[in-house]
């Protein structure tokens, strides 16, 4: 059996995996939750992974929305 004090323990560091979004792709509605396709830098487009809209928005990724939704009303308009 080990012992050891109070001072002696160290904090573990919990270290969070972060990602650059290179653009948003695509969305859907999900259990009224909108999801937004990721396609990170440094990534391959087929990997690109649904995240929740107001995950990305907490994490300061509005430009990002806001630019897809530009694009995708571009599209729109060309139909």
């Amino acid at each position: 059996m080990v012992s050891v004090t109070s001072h002696e323990l160290k904090l573990a560091t919990v270290q969070k995996d972060t990602y650059e979004v290179k653009q948003i792709i695509d969305k859907k509605q999900m259990k009224n939750e909108l999801y937004y396709l990721v396609w990170y830098k440094n990534e391959l487009r087929k990997d690109a992974s649904w995240q929740k809209g107001t995950d990305l928005i907490e994490d300061g990724m509005d430009d990002f929305i806001d630019d897809y939704k530009k694009e995708a009303n571009k599209k729109k308009k060309k139909k």
